[in-house]
């Protein structure tokens, strides 16, 4: 039976215990590798970084940051994003001189999918805050690209109704209910009282909880609490 992932893609709470430096197995390609145990899960529907975790299973998990000239900006990221202050990668080395320890610190960690050998298993990064967008261009640049561009525009015109043509589509209404006749007198009979089963209404679904990524949160803040008491512990 095919492995699942224990954790559900999305944004995670957590506080690192371990740290490492070394090189990989398969290539040699130096690492670091963060142990961290997870709080909680960090609600999608709810931007706050103060606001509660939502309860998950507790466990260890480790990331694993691979040293390359192409990666090695991302890597300076997510060691900053940790609280790392350092100017080189020794430092995080247990047995370092200058060894600077990362462990107790709290930021989000991300969880994704990826297929490895035919079955789906976990992928673990360290979260970061997102910049908002911006637009980088002068009101002479956005003009002259307009007028290099507008007969390509014209020439191609938006099938979308202009706004305000259209009138408001009304909010559709129940259909009123069916008039009773009341029976002739002589027909009339006594009402009949239903008795109560004892079973109570059954209780609305609850609604669906989006789950559209969210802005990072820095390292160093502290969620307040987990919503509700953690399910049991699961194996790796």
């Amino acid at each position: 039976m095919p492995h699942e992932p224990a954790y559900a893609q999305g944004r995670y709470w957590g506080k690192v215990t371990e740290q490492a430096l070394g090189n990989s197995k398969d290539k040699g390609t130096p690492e670091i590798a963060i142990r961290f145990t997870i709080q909680g899960r960090v609600n999608p529907a709810d931007p706050d970084p103060q606001a509660p975790l939502l309860a998950c299973p507790i466990n260890d998990r480790t990331v694993y940051l691979y040293i390359t000239t192409k990666t090695a900006d991302f890597v300076i990221r997510d060691l900053r994003n940790l609280g790392y202050r350092s100017d080189g990668f020794s430092a995080l080395a247990p047995g370092s001189p200058n060894h600077e320890s990362l462990v107790g610190k709290e930021t989000e960690f991300i969880c994704t999918h990826e297929s490895y050998k035919g079955e789906s298993r976990e992928r673990w990064s360290v979260g970061f805050e997102r910049k908002p967008l911006e637009s980088k261009m002068d009101a002479k640049e956005m003009k002259q690209l307009d007028a290099m561009f507008g007969k390509a525009f014209k020439a191609t015109p938006s099938t979308a109704m202009p706004a305000g043509s259209l009138e408001p589509t009304p909010t559709p209404q129940p259909p009123a209910p069916e008039t009773e006749v009341d029976p002739p007198a002589e027909a009339a009979e006594e009402p009949v009282e239903t008795p109560w089963s004892g079973e109570a209404s059954p209780e609305p679904e609850a609604a669906p909880v989006s789950h559209e990524p969210l802005q990072g949160v820095p390292a160093g803040q502290t969620k307040r609490a987990v919503a509700a008491a953690p399910d049991d512990d699961i194996a790796f």
